[in-house]
């Protein structure tokens, strides 16, 4: 089984981020990972790749922006 992600480091956050610090570093990772912005950032990096790197910072805010699921995680 694949361990999980450390959603914390994913996000560039401390575990003691308030909600809207949480939506803030989402939206920049996401904006810094989105696969459509690597052949401008990084032309080494596959798309592959950059959907890989976009899928864990959606799964990080999707738990840690939900209260249950981020006490559960």
């Amino acid at each position: 089984m694949d361990e999980l992600p450390d959603y914390y480091v994913v996000l560039g956050i401390n575990n003691t981020a308030t909600s809207s610090e949480i939506r803030d570093a989402y939206k920049l990772r996401a904006l810094e990972t989105h696969p459509d912005r690597y052949p401008i950032i990084d032309s080494t990096v596959t798309r592959e790749e950059a959907t890989k790197a976009f899928q864990k910072v959606a799964d990080a805010y999707f738990v840690l922006s939900d209260p249950t699921q981020r006490e559960k995680y």
